[in-house]
């Protein structure tokens, strides 16, 4: 019985488990170890996974290497079957041309509907097989049919036939061609030589340059400079000097596009009296055709004008340097299409102008060309403006040339020139990528290697190229700009 405890009295201490501390730490140890355990299980598992995924992406790996063996070899007899059809239908072609311009006079026609209706690289094709048969070149035969009352004496060509030969040259020797056309004579025709500076690549450039050479043996961008040069014409000249280098940015270069237009809004409208040219040869000349679109974008924006980039210009300049500011601000398709209209309007129409544009018009452009045309002048011309256009402003057998040329479709298929393919192919590898790297799950693929690996196929079993084992990729579908599945 306790004993009553007055003031003063002590209280002994609780007794104190000296082991707790130690059973405490064992406990949190227990839980680490617990969850340490749990953690390697789930590692294993996973390792385990993706030892399954290494399975089945090996299996892809084969199954890919019997179908592409596969694959080649029915390519390779494809092609061997498409190259003899080929060689028969442009040795056709090739009599075909030789056959309208044998005895008294010339089917024009025939020839037409031959030129006319094959891409550059058919007609490239065509005229090897013509000049190993005839020991000439199809140009030179299409030349000597095609003249000019007078041509026989000065060689000039009738309209319908330097159509014919831009459709017949390369591009490089056309490009030359035209360039040395719009330098030759009494003064230079800048219409044409802005729009072949305008519309090519820096490649073509270049390759025309050295056809250039080896055509008329002088240097073509030194002939360019000393016809556009001239004491009342430096800023056009400075212009034109600097497309004659070949060496325009290509690229997506949008950067800067805001300052570039206010740059140019001060420097043109927004002056009382005069223009800055320099500043339009610093942002334009060579700028790119995504950078001129980003900067008529941004013109359009600018709060100090309600015109566009275009009509600003077209109030601020006059005479060649115009011209070519414009013919940089206009798409190529653009640029083409109102040069024809231009080149129609007024007393009479200029015939060689029209064969120049079509000449070059590539065969694959001829439906977005008519799109672009209706786009633009519908409105002046009504329904049909390009077909009404071209039965008003030509006529026999240039108009009916020309008829051909937009009756034929757009090359698709095997009739596309072979230096796509290799465009095209990376397009779709590059969707492919895209689309296999977004859809692509490592347990799914886990699981089909796990199925792969639980049927132990012998490893000197042949793999059918035209079965897929767990269907190796997980479904991806995608559509290339090229319509390809």
């Amino acid at each position: 019985q306790p004993s009553n405890m007055g003031c003063g009295a002590s209280v002994e201490p609780a007794e104190v488990d000296p082991d707790a501390e130690r059973r405490e730490e064992l406990r949190r140890l227990r839980a680490e170890i617990e969850e340490m355990e749990e953690k390697v299980k789930k590692l294993k598992k996973k390792v385990k996974s993706r030892e399954f995924e290494q399975v089945y992406l090996e299996h892809t790996i084969k199954c890919l290497g019997s179908r592409s063996s596969f694959t080649g070899r029915q390519l390779a007899k494809v092609a061997d079957e498409r190259q003899a059809l080929l060689d028969h239908l442009m040795e056709r072609d090739a009599l075909g041309v030789e056959a309208a311009s044998a005895g008294w006079g010339t089917d024009e026609a025939a020839m037409a509907d031959i030129i006319m209706r094959r891409t550059d690289w058919q007609l490239q094709g065509v005229n090897a097989y013509f000049q190993k048969t005839f020991n000439k070149s199809m140009a030179a035969r299409v030349s000597s049919e095609n003249r000019t009352f007078l041509g026989n004496i000065t060689g000039a060509m009738t309209p319908f036939g330097q159509l014919l030969i831009y459709r017949l040259q390369t591009t490089e020797e056309r490009i030359a061609s035209v360039i040395r056309k719009s330098v030759t004579g009494l003064g230079a025709d800048d219409d044409a030589l802005v729009e072949a500076l305008s519309v090519c690549t820096n490649d073509e450039l270049k390759g025309a340059a050295e056809a250039y050479a080896r055509m008329y043996e002088e240097d073509m961008a030194e002939r360019i400079r000393s016809e556009t040069s001239g004491m009342f014409s430096k800023n056009y000249a400075k212009w034109m000097s600097e497309l004659a280098e070949f060496n325009r940015s290509e690229g997506g270069d949008e950067d800067g596009a805001e300052q570039a237009a206010q740059d140019l809004y001060d420097a043109g409208a927004g002056r009382m009296m005069g223009t800055n040219a320099e500043v339009y040869i610093d942002h334009l000349a060579k700028a790119s055709p995504a950078k001129c679109e980003a900067v008529i974008l941004a013109y359009e924006a600018l709060e100090d004008t309600s015109n566009t980039l275009r009509e600003d210009v077209e109030r601020k300049f006059r005479g060649d340097l115009e011209t070519a500011i414009l013919a940089r601000l206009s798409p190529r398709l653009e640029l083409l299409a109102r040069n024809l209209h231009a080149a129609t309007k007024g007393f009479g129409s200029d015939k060689k102008a029209i064969a120049r544009i079509f000449g070059g018009l590539r065969l694959k452009d001829t439906a977005d060309f008519r799109d672009t045309f209706e786009r633009l002048f519908a409105e002046d011309l009504g329904e049909n403006a390009l077909e009404q256009l071209l039965d008003a402003e030509t006529g026999g057998d240039l108009r009916d040339a020309l008829r051909r040329m937009f009756a034929s479709p757009s090359p698709t298929g095997n009739n596309r020139d072979p230096g796509e393919n290799e465009v095209m192919a990376k397009d779709a590898a590059d969707a492919f990528k895209e689309a296999l790297a977004k859809s692509y799950e490592w347990e799914e693929a886990a699981d089909k290697g796990r199925a792969i690996d639980e049927d132990k196929p012998a490893p000197d079993v042949a793999v059918n190229p035209t079965h897929w084992h767990g269907a190796p990729f997980p479904e991806v579908p995608y559509v290339t700009k090229y319509g390809y599945d």
